[in-house]
């Protein structure tokens, strides 16, 4: 197994990987039983971010790009919080913090998933020599890439996308 690809789900986290010719998938309660049990893998790519905005670096240079990159698409990514709002207790309070530290507030999505940016966040700082194998991915840029660095325009339309 070389690449393992991870997303949030309810359950906790959920990984895929191909095993010979099937796709195989397993579900994880954290982040940290999921990269043990992938130690084997070259890569581990997970759609959340990895790496938060701070003051002196207010929009990450990977979101801009993959802004660019996707065109009609880029409001698929969201700017996520700085690390500051992820031990808010509430949106508003998150959103305040974030506000603060930015200058801009923070998306309902960016919050939702908080959770699972803290989890990473922290697991990838208690474990630096994990981050090696252990990457961010977007779906949409990587859907882009495999569309030959074209968008889905007669896609969006069919599909009523908001942006």
């Amino acid at each position: 197994m070389r690449h393992v690809g991870v997303d949030g789900c309810r359950a906790g986290w959920i990984a895929v990987t191909r095993d010979s010719a099937a796709l195989e998938y397993s579900v994880f309660a954290s982040i940290d039983l999921l990269l043990g049990a992938y130690q084997a893998a070259e890569r581990v790519f997970i759609d959340v971010p990895i790496g938060l905005p701070w003051r002196d670096v207010q929009t990450r240079p990977c979101d801009r790009l993959a802004r660019v990159k996707l065109g009609s698409r880029g409001c698929t990514v969201f700017s996520p919080p700085c690390r500051e709002a992820l031990s808010a207790s509430g949106v508003a309070t998150a959103r305040q913090m974030n506000l603060e530290t930015l200058g801009r507030s923070l998306s309902e999505q960016a919050w939702r998933i908080s959770p699972k940016i803290a989890e990473v966040d922290e697991f990838l700082r208690a474990n630096r020599l994990c981050g090696v194998r252990v990457r961010e991915i977007h779906p949409e840029v990587c859907f882009w890439a495999l569309a030959g660095g074209r968008g889905h325009a007669a896609q969006e339309k069919q599909q009523g996308w908001p942006c």
